[in-house]
This record gives C-alpha cells, sequence and structure tokens, in this order.
C-alpha cells in the first residue's frame, strides 16, 4: 500500500504540478485504481478463506469476483477522465475560445498548459519518481506472482503480472518525459 501511494503523490504531482503531463498524471490517477484494487484483493482473499458458515453455507469463494466489479467500473471512470483531459489538451493548441465552450460544457476547467522547457531540478525528479516507480513495480510484481503460485491464488498472481505490466509502461513514460526534456 505504502508502494502504490509513493507512485500516486509523486506522479500526480509531478506530472499536474512540476511538467504538465498528462501522461504522467494520468498514470499517477492509475495508481490509485491499483491501490484500490490491492485493498479489494487483500479483502476478498481474507473474505474468501473463511470457512463456510450457517449464511455462506457453499463459502465465500466467489467474493472476489464481486469485488472486481467495483474495480471495473473505477477503471472506467478513470479512463473517460484522461481521455477528456487529454481531448481540452489537443484542442487547446488550436484556439482558446472553442476550448472554454468545450471545457464548459463538461462542467471543469483545464488550464492552458505552458509549453516551456523543463529546468534540471523538475526533470530529474520526474524522470527519477519515474525510475523508481517502474523498479517498485517490477519487484512488486514478481513478488505478487510468486506468492499467488505459491498460495494458488489466482486474483494475485494476475494482479502481479498486471503490476509488472505497469511498469513496463512507467519505462515508456519516462522516455517519453527524457524526450521532452531533450527533444
Amino acid at each position: 500500500a505504502l508502494m502504490y501511494l509513493f507512485k500516486v503523490v509523486a506522479k500526480v504531482y509531478g506530472g499536474h504540478s512540476l511538467i504538465h503531463s498528462v501522461s504522467v498524471e494520468g498514470d499517477g490517477y492509475h495508481g490509485v485504481s491499483d491501490f484500490f484494487t490491492a485493498l479489494m484483493l487483500m479483502v476478498s482473499v481474507w473474505i474468501k478463506n473463511r470457512p463456510p458458515n450457517r449464511e455462506f453455507p457453499y463459502g465465500t469463494y466467489n467474493i472476489q469476483s464481486l469485488l472486481q466489479i467495483g474495480v471495473y467500473f473505477s477503471m472506467i471512470f478513470l479512463a473517460f477522465e484522461i481521455f477528456k483531459k487529454s481531448v481540452v489538451g489537443i484542442l487547446q493548441l488550436d484556439s482558446m475560445s472553442f476550448i472554454g465552450e468545450i471545457t464548459a460544457s463538461y462542467g471543469y476547467f483545464v488550464p492552458r498548459v505552458d509549453k516551456t522547457i523543463l529546468d534540471e531540478s523538475h526533470f530529474w525528479i520526474v524522470f527519477g519518481a519515474m525510475v523508481v516507480s517502474a523498479i517498485l513495480s517490477f519487484v512488486m510484481g514478481s513478488y505478487q506472482v510468486a506468492i499467488g503460485k505459491k498460495a494458488h491464488e489466482d486474483a494475485v498472481t494476475s494482479d502481479g503480472y498486471e503490476t509488472i505490466s505497469d511498469g513496463y509502461i512507467e519505462v515508456v513514460i519516462a522516455v517519453g518525459v527524457a524526450g521532452r526534456r531533450w527533444l
């Protein structure tokens, strides 16, 4: 849980406030969904492993499916929010009056992105956070896969593979941040 909190704060703050990058900020919001997914996974494994009782004579092993529905809807919401910000950011390149109409229709304000070159201190903070985040994702994902396989918990194993894939995405975003700095 601490890993996800570090990643969320570093990416959302760094992506939004320091370098105005929708990809870094969006990856931070994706970390929020990963955080809640991990919590739901821990709760569902705990509930699933409880013995059958009078209320649940066949056990509670299907609880993971029900909790994953909540994860599904939160991911759709986050994807839509990131999509809206991306579209508004692309449209800002044309005309500000058109953007004002778009953002007003969605009911939120998106500030105009400053296209300045990154200074060294902001670049190294955000780039470093992305690299550390990728390393954490590879290490934690591998650990989750190993634990999931050992405990025969497919959901934990799957979440581990998803965490590893997040690491690859973070490497790509770090390369994009570097490209924005030097190109």
